[in-house]
């Protein structure tokens, strides 16, 4: 593909400059070790540490020396010392896990321990301000202190949910606390599905499962081998003797169950199933959109279209199950930033649009995602470069000892 002249060597020079101070990239040096360099290619950090990494927004990478972690700045400096068994990026209140000995705790960006390494287990800090750590088999959350907010006293808690809830378990039994460590759903259940207080919850005891409301109080019996949780349009996928199907809130079949597996309807009211190890699509009356014959299939994205398989080929097929790309491809994958999809066939990928239409040839040997400012790292033949969304390939390409 001849190279199109449409932006001019300035403008694409602008656009990379553009980041030149701020972005510095990973690059493997013929020692076999990693350092950086600008956009340019130029050298900024000679290379030396032994795995591949990246500056992130606060201006500092994590960095990877004889087996021990730290932390250096654009110039190279050494601004948490190299000597953490593992560490994670810094999140966004600028505290980072890291592990010494077999212990966890938390440096802040100045390399100081704000937490102390005593911990058996941590996890970084989420949105709630909480961080779930572990202490002697126990189970709690700590503030950005390193205070106890939620003692360690469970046998095993998970991360909090957009719900603002988490899963914890005493002594096998399962419910769940909010941020304050209140008990919203009671901890006594054998398994406990997403609780969302505007549904019903699905719960499972003695082997069987049911639905609780918001107060606890049981509103659908125990009474079958697996359920997912109600979803917007009143229905719940449940099993009962080895088939699944679909329940309203009155317990009432609605979908009889005939299905080996059901999952999720879709925001366009389409759900997958599958019979006899094939795949299709139903909607809420059980009628089939599509024959269930397909060997793969996605749920639907957000323009509208489905991935599925059949004897080994991918292509997508639209809500009315009509097949708008041709299942002839070994591999497909929606960019959902920029409506594009990467496929491959023969070994080397390309991109086409939503309606099957080639963008660029399909002669790459890996395409990445597109960044902000709207270009896609590509490979070819052990050089790599940049595409536009047009296909139209931006710069000289490099040799491929520079990652970028």
């Amino acid at each position: 593909m001849k190279l199109k002249k449409i932006i001019t060597i300035s403008a694409i020079v602008a656009i990379f400059t553009s980041c030149a101070t701020k972005e510095l990239k990973g690059f493997k040096g013929d020692n076999g070790k990693w350092g950086f360099v600008d956009t340019k290619g130029k050298e900024i950090v000679s290379p030396k540490y032994d795995s591949p990494t990246y500056f992130s927004n606060n201006g500092l990478a994590k960095v990877q020396l004889n087996g021990k972690f730290g932390f250096i700045n654009k110039q190279g400096e050494i601004v948490v010392p190299i000597k953490y068994d593992y560490a994670e990026e810094f999140s966004d209140n600028g505290l980072a896990r890291v592990e010494l000995n077999k212990m966890d705790g938390f440096i802040n960006e100045k390399g100081e321990e704000i937490i102390p390494l005593k911990y058996h287990q941590a996890f970084v800090f989420e949105e709630n301000g909480l961080a779930n750590v572990m202490l002697n088999g126990k189970w709690g959350f700590i503030n950005e202190k390193g205070e106890e907010i939620i003692p360690l006293k469970y046998d095993r808690t998970y991360g909090f949910k957009t719900n603002d809830l988490c899963e914890a378990e005493i002594n096998g039994k399962w419910g769940y606390i909010n941020s304050k460590g209140e008990e919203i759903v009671s901890i006594k259940y054998d398994e406990v599905g997403y609780y969302n207080k505007n549904y019903l919850t699905n719960v499972k005891l003695n082997g069987k499962w049911g639905y609780i409301n918001k107060k606890n109080e049981i509103v659908i019996p125990f009474k079958y081998d697996g359920a997912l949780g109600f979803e917007y349009n009143g229905l719940a996928s449940v099993m009962l003797n080895g088939k699944w199907g679909y329940i309203n809130k009155k317990n009432e079949i609605v979908i009889p169950f005939k299905y080996d597996k059901t999952f999720r309807f879709d925001d366009n009211g389409l759900a997958r199933v599958i019979l006899n190890d094939k795949l299709g699509y139903i909607n809420a009356k059980d009628e089939e959109i599509t024959a269930i014959k397909y060997d793969g299939a996605f749920h639907f994205e957000d323009n509208g279209l489905a991935e599925v398989m059949l004897n080994g080929k991918w292509g997508f097929i639209n809500e009315k199950g009509e097949e708008i790309i041709l299942l002839k491809y070994d591999e497909v994958a929606t960019f959902l930033n920029n409506g594009l999809v990467r496929v491959k066939l023969n070994a080397k990928y390309g991109l086409i649009d939503t309606e099957g239409k080639e963008i660029t040839p399909i002669k790459y040997d890996y395409i990445y995602e597109f960044n902000a400012n709207g270009l896609a790292q590509v490979g070819l033949n052990n050089t790599w470069g940049y595409i536009n969304s047009k296909g139209e390939e931006m710069l000289p390409f490099r040799p491929s000892n520079v990652n970028f």
